[in-house]
Parts: C-alpha cells; structure tokens; sequence
C-alpha cells in the first residue's frame, strides 16, 4: 500500500482481503476481476477507486462481462444493471 500511495509502483493484484477497509484514494484505474453479483461487494470494490484524491479526475474501472456458462452470465448481467442503475457511464465492447 505504502509503495502503491508513493508512486513506487503502479499496480497491484488484490484479492478479496482488500474488498472492505482499504483506502487507498490514488487509484486511477480498477481492474474487477473477481466476478460475483453481489451489489455491496462490488459496490465496495469500486470504492477503491472513486475516492477523491489530488491531481485525480476519474477513475477508469473495467468489468468483465462473462458469458462462458448461464450462472457466470447471469452475474454479468446483475453488475451490469448496478453500474447504470448507480448512474455510471459504461461502455461495452466486445472482444
């Protein structure tokens, strides 16, 4: 965290252990990776990122959109109406 804070690094690969309790105001970009279609658990996630810091604008957050299996598309699916039903701006691209 403190290398992360200080520029030292870029990036980092979290798992669920920072999903409640990390503040960490100077990240830019958010990878979600973890899946699931819980609300408050991706709504905490995101907070990662939106929380405002000097010098930052935006946060730029990318979601994966899986459709591989019915259950895995399902949580894309629940995700995907939380995002536009909290008022964020996405965009979907296909690969």
């Amino acid at each position: 965290i403190k290398d992360l804070r200080s520029g030292k690094i870029d990036g980092v690969v979290a798992s669920t252990i920072w999903d409640q309790g990390v503040d960490i105001t100077e990240i830019k970009t958010l990878i979600l990776a973890g899946g699931g279609k819980s609300p408050i658990r991706n709504l905490q996630r995101l907070g990662r990122g939106l929380r405002i810091s000097k010098g930052k604008s935006h946060l730029e957050a990318y979601d994966f959109y899986d459709n591989s299996t019915r259950w895995l598309k399902n949580h894309s699916n629940e995700r995907k109406k939380l995002w536009i039903s909290e008022g964020f701006d996405i965009s979907i691209e296909e690969l």
